[in-house]
């Protein structure tokens, strides 16, 4: 039983420690007074806590397994149930964050904002019952049931409702993104003095022109993709493909730099 558990509670730190690291970059993080930084203020001490957790659960599980006496048994299981608790602690600061950040954009009338939500409350209510589980197991024996359990609705239930959500906030960003940049465009091109002449004029805004359509253009195509996704079938393929579609788009929007730097200086 020991070797088979451990595996299972081993199994359900990778899959917190693998999801996170792929998603939680594309979390982009505001000024230090705003609700998003203190989301992820809150999710770095909640990590920073699991892996105290998950360095102690190593400790007694190595312990047991060399000395298989009854006290050892018994601390195995408190950090374990310890463990898969700072795991769920975890991922419901991570859904906190994802909900800062869906708070922070500016969403299209399309109720992607409030699917998103919706299920942010929906995972939260799955982790809380999983934690009134785990504190109900009185042996490492139940425990091993229950890790098996989290990791089961982490890979099939959880995992794809999370890049769901991470892959609408980066589109969500990203035409975010392109309405600023077309604002300050229009902005700056309505001072024709910025312009030594009419012909540097054309010459401008056709640059402009040019790299604003090579942005929406990848936009479009990551709208496109979103829509071959659900909620309950991404999988870390779609959001690392859609995110590099993204990235098209703010490399095109970059190239705008010097431009609005040469209009900008004469205003």
């Amino acid at each position: 039983m020991s070797a088979y558990f451990f595996n299972r509670v081993k199994k359900s730190g990778i899959a917190i420690t693998l999801t996170l690291s792929v998603v939680s970059s594309q979390l982009s993080v505001v000024s230090a007074t705003s609700p998003l930084e203190t989301a992820q203020s809150d999710y770095n001490f909640e990590y920073s806590k699991f892996r105290d957790a998950q360095d102690k659960y190593v400790n007694s599980k190595n312990s047991y397994l060399t000395f298989k006496t009854a006290t050892a048994k018994d601390q195995a299981y408190l950090d374990s149930k310890a463990y898969l608790n700072q795991a769920i602690n975890l991922y419901l600061a991570y859904l906190s964050l994802i909900n800062e950040n869906a708070n922070s954009l500016e969403w299209q009338n399309d109720q992607t904002d409030t699917q998103v939500i919706n299920i942010i409350k929906d995972l939260k209510n799955s982790y809380l019952q999983q934690e009134q589980l785990i504190n109900l197991s009185q042996t490492l024996e139940d425990l091993s049931t229950d890790a098996a359990t989290l990791s089961e609705k982490q890979t099939k239930e959880i995992n794809p409702a999370l890049y769901w959500m991470i892959t609408n906030l980066e589109l969500a960003r990203a035409r975010q993104l392109q309405n600023q940049f077309e604002n300050l465009a229009t902005t700056l091109a309505q001072n024709k003095q910025a312009f030594a002449n009419t012909t540097t004029m054309s010459n401008w805004q056709s640059e402009i022109d040019n790299i604003s359509n090579n942005s929406k253009a990848h936009i479009t195509e990551a709208q496109k993709q979103m829509e071959r996704v659900t909620p309950d079938r991404a999988s870390e393929g779609d959001a690392q493909a859609i995110a590099s579609t993204v990235a098209l788009s703010r490399n095109e929007l970059k190239k705008a730099v010097p431009l609005f730097n040469e209009a900008a200086k004469n205003q």
